[in-house]
């Protein structure tokens, strides 16, 4: 019989500085992550419950880390990892519940999955609790969304913005789209996206995470313009990638920032936001960055920059067109990781997820070229792999070589999605 849920109960004051929280079913210690130990003291431990308080506004300003809590306006970040006191020892099977409880004014934002659509209350697996997806207590405006079968619930942060709330959600609403345009629905069945205000015309930063739920929390300039969201926005559409592959060890970052760097552009130009010449001019101009250095042992052991995004983009190009040549593509391996379960809410092995990837396209092409490029550099010919795809930069302009032998499948990586 599975054993009952870890139940939380919060209870937000002060706009969320005091978190005063409540668990019951807990049967082994709780603990918290070192940084953030100094800021709980424990209330009561007796009875069916064990209570302590957590200085959420003390640790976020203290802090002030993206990884554990930071204040930004009139709002308070942090993941639940941060002020969730969790076992020591978890089982797979073993759940929790959470309900926060927040003052007028103050609203509560997870990315943590709710219990029924429209429940105050979140669960989700007790493992996920040391990694869990981004949440925010602030006076937000809040929207609801359901496109391209997920949830989509954008929260805006008070501050200074030239778009208006209709047209931030229109912002969130496009970059949502083009995700599930790529993967046929969105990946997760539902995302947070928590907007806050910055300095300039632009979207300044971005940053995802999953683990029993999905959230995004992104930065957008004060003065950036509907143009500059609904036409030329990268980040957004980025960030909103991850959640279609699992979260894979560290040392494999390179395929998950790889997945995003390459597919954002590729879905850009099918939907007509990037030019054929922009998307090209992007890869002949940004690929190389990717290639190894002197010195370099393999994406799986080179952690730079360039390896990490570039060579993890590389990597999926290369596996685009050797899947190509044989009558597939990577949009069927990375849809069927999705459809194998392998999305950002969960961990993976790496080996599980390149095996989905090729059991969908029923190939060895991503199992086999990981063997190639993981341990060691590889031998990439970049240059080489253009000239057949005919495409080159000639006095800085794009060209093309139709006679070229893969000219053919050149157009069809980027062909425009039917009307």
């Amino acid at each position: 019989m599975a054993a009952a849920p870890l139940a939380y109960r919060v209870v937000a004051s002060k706009g969320a500085e005091v978190l005063d929280v409540e668990v019951r079913g807990a049967t082994v210690p709780l603990t918290l992550d070192a940084p953030a130990l100094p800021y709980a003291t424990v209330t009561s431990d007796g009875g069916t419950a064990f209570r302590y308080r957590f200085r959420l506004g003390d640790a976020a300003r203290e802090l002030d880390s993206r990884k554990w809590a930071f204040a930004d306006g009139d709002g308070l970040y942090a993941a639940p990892s941060t002020w969730l006191m969790r076992p020591d020892t978890v089982a797979p099977g073993d759940r929790f519940t959470l309900e926060v409880l927040t003052e007028p004014g103050t609203s509560f934002v997870t990315g943590l999955h709710r219990a029924s659509p429209d429940a105050g209350t979140y669960e989700g697996p007790v493992w996920a609790l040391g990694d869990a997806p981004w949440s925010g207590f602030a006076p937000f405006t809040l929207l609801r969304d359901e496109l391209t079968g997920a949830v989509v619930e954008t929260a805006i942060a008070k501050g200074k913005l030239t778009l208006t709330p209709e047209q931030v959600r229109a912002w969130v609403r496009r970059s949502v789209a083009l995700v599930g345009a790529y993967y046929g629905r969105f990946p997760v069945p539902r995302v947070a996206v928590m907007v806050l205000p910055c300095k300039g015309d632009g979207i300044c930063f971005g940053t995802a995470m999953g683990n029993g739920g999905a959230a995004v929390l992104v930065w957008l300039g004060a003065d950036a313009d509907v143009d500059t969201v609904m036409k030329h926005d990268w980040v957004l559409p980025h960030e909103l990638t991850h959640f279609a592959l699992p979260n894979l060890s560290p040392r494999y970052s390179w395929l998950e920032e790889g997945a995003a760097t390459y597919v954002e552009p590729v879905v850009r130009t099918r939907r007509g936001e990037l030019s054929v010449d922009a998307f090209w001019r992007q890869m002949l101009e940004k690929l190389p960055l990717g290639l190894p250095e002197k010195g370099d042992r393999g994406l799986d052991r080179t952690p730079t920059w360039g390896r990490t995004y570039w060579g993890g983009a590389l990597f999926l190009f290369v596996a685009d067109v050797e899947l190509r040549k044989k009558g597939s593509s990577l949009d069927a391996a990375l849809k069927g990781i999705v459809a194998a379960g392998g999305t950002q809410e969960v961990r993976w092995e790496l080996e599980q997820t390149l095996a989905a990837g090729d059991a969908a396209t029923r190939t060895h092409v991503l199992t086999a070229l990981h063997q190639k490029l993981g341990a060691a550099p590889g031998d990439v010919d970049l240059p080489a792999l253009f000239k057949q795809l005919g495409v080159a930069l000639v006095d800085g302009q794009v060209r093309y070589d139709e006679r070229a032998p893969l000219a053919k499948l050149r157009r069809e990586l980027v062909a425009p999605e039917p009307k």
